[in-house]
This record gives C-alpha cells, sequence and structure tokens, in this order.
C-alpha cells in the first residue's frame, strides 16, 4: 500500500493532463491533433478531419490556462488565435474587464 493516495496527491500536481506552460499544452494538443486526424482518415464519412475546428478548441484551452495563470497577455493572443466570440474571451479586451472576470471567479470560488 502506497503511504499517500495517488489519487489526492494528483489533484495538484502538474502532469501531462494538467501541463503548467502554454508550450508543454500547445505540444500536447499538437499530438493529440495527430491522434485525432489519423481517427478521422480511417472513418472519413463518420468524422471528417476539421483543423481549424481543432485549432479552436486548442487555442480556447490555452486561453483557459492563461485564466487560470491570470495572464492578461496570453489570455488575450489565445482568445483572438481561438476567434471566439464567448464572454470569457470577449473579456480579454481589455485588461479591466479580463481582471474583472479573474477576480468575480475567485470570490465565486470563495463562497463554493
Amino acid at each position: 500500500m502506497l503511504p499517500v493516495s495517488t489519487a489526492t496527491f494528483g489533484i495538484e500536481t502538474v502532469s501531462i493532463t494538467r501541463p503548467d506552460t502554454y508550450e508543454r499544452l500547445e505540444k500536447r494538443y499538437q499530438g493529440d491533433a495527430l491522434v485525432y486526424q489519423y481517427l478521422c482518415e480511417l472513418f472519413p464519412e463518420v468524422f471528417p478531419f476539421d483543423k481549424d475546428g481543432w485549432d479552436r478548441y486548442a487555442y480556447g484551452q490555452l486561453m483557459n490556462l492563461a485564466y487560470r495563470k491570470k495572464d492578461y497577455a496570453g489570455a488575450r493572443k489565445y482568445a483572438t488565435l481561438s476567434q471566439s466570440h464567448s464572454f470569457k474571451a470577449r473579456c480579454t479586451k481589455t485588461k479591466l474587464s479580463f481582471y474583472l472576470h479573474v477576480l468575480y471567479k475567485d470570490i465565486k470560488a470563495v463562497f463554493k
């Protein structure tokens, strides 16, 4: 038996499924895109390959990482690349709206 519960320990640590840098997450999504493309090529009638859709998804996830890191420049960059019109992406237009959104989420998390 392990002295530490790996399930509990894994929640807050950095891992391949919870990267802490944009570069690691970008690298992971590049690899995932290759697998996605391969699977789509196996079943082209059922799963047409949508590279633009995949890129928008990956950039959206990178924007979410930027929000977790409270990084305005990163959030703005990835919101622009994702071409999203979501409220979160619109909040990256100005620093004030970005940090108000971050503050709101932090306050909301305290009262959960």
